[in-house]
């Protein structure tokens, strides 16, 4: 059994004075007291400028991710999830804080990216722009053999794609899910062979 502490702790809820900055800063403590990842939603709540996430960030042009780095506990044992208003800039914070991060809008784009990179594992959209995750999680075993590759799908996967996926051993993660499904995936099946160094 592996567990995480969940720490609901957002720039909006410290804003809105719902909880506090010295919160999140014990549940740090706690979770590296005890040698337990840590997560916390970010982003989370809703698209509209006219209350929530955005009109706070629009006030203090602080997101959730920046929030943690100017606390100075940002660091590669957080698990930040719900990134509905995920920006570039909280993506290269993550990465000065140890974690290795690759993002890509379409198959094309996916596929320099791993030719260029080699990564550990990839999280694959089922339904994509320019194909589907499944017949490109087949490709990128070819060029990464032994590559983690997880498919994520709002429906049911054609008969297909479903034996694709039992062949080669893809986990299949049916939307919504916990991002703890997908550490639990990266950590049974990478860290016990060599730790995961790209993802």
């Amino acid at each position: 059994m592996r567990l995480c502490l969940v720490s609901e702790c957002t720039s909006v809820f410290v804003e809105q004075k719902i909880t506090s900055e010295e919160l999140l800063r014990e549940s740090k403590r706690l979770a590296d007291k005890h040698g337990l990842k840590v997560t916390s939603h970010i982003s989370g709540g809703t698209l509209s400028f006219d209350k929530s996430y955005l009109q706070i960030l629009r006030r203090t042009g602080r997101t959730d991710t920046h929030m943690l780095m100017q606390m100075g506990i940002l660091d590669s044992s957080w698990i930040l999830v719900h990134g509905i208003n995920c920006t570039a800039t909280d993506l290269r914070l993550m990465a000065d804080a140890g974690w290795k991060l690759l993002t890509a809008e379409s198959a094309t784009e996916a596929k320099r990216l791993v030719q260029e990179h080699k990564p550990n594992a990839a999280l694959l959209d089922y339904m994509l722009p320019d194909g589907n995750g499944v017949e490109l999680g087949v490709e990128f075993l070819q060029a990464v053999p032994g590559m983690l590759v997880i498919v994520m799908t709002g429906t049911i996967l054609p008969t297909e794609e479903e034996a694709l996926c039992e062949e080669h051993n893809f986990p299949v993660l049916r939307k919504p899910f916990l991002a703890s499904e997908v550490m639990g995936q990266i950590r049974g099946r990478l860290i016990p062979a060599s730790g995961v160094t790209r993802a």
